[in-house]
């Protein structure tokens, strides 16, 4: 399942993204995606978690919380096929 984060701390690393989602089942894979031009997040990233019950839970006790003094966004990755 992938699953998309918003309004990320600019500063989150994904080692430090992957950690919040460990508590809620196994992590296949940590994205923050970074603008090209200065090399800095964009504050958006993705976790892939390979169990969806385990994503569902992650979203569910997520979305909304506050981590490093943001408000999160966790919601299920749209498919762009």
């Amino acid at each position: 399942m992938n699953i998309q984060i918003t309004d990320l701390s600019r500063k989150m690393t994904e080692d430090e993204l992957t950690k919040i989602f460990l508590p809620f089942g196994k992590v296949s894979s940590t994205t923050i995606i970074m603008d090209k031009a200065t090399g800095k997040s964009k504050g958006f990233g993705f976790v892939e978690m390979d169990d969806e019950k385990e994503g569902l839970l992650a979203i569910k006790n997520l979305h909304k919380s506050r981590v490093e003094g943001k408000l999160i966004s966790v919601k299920r990755a749209k498919d762009f096929k």
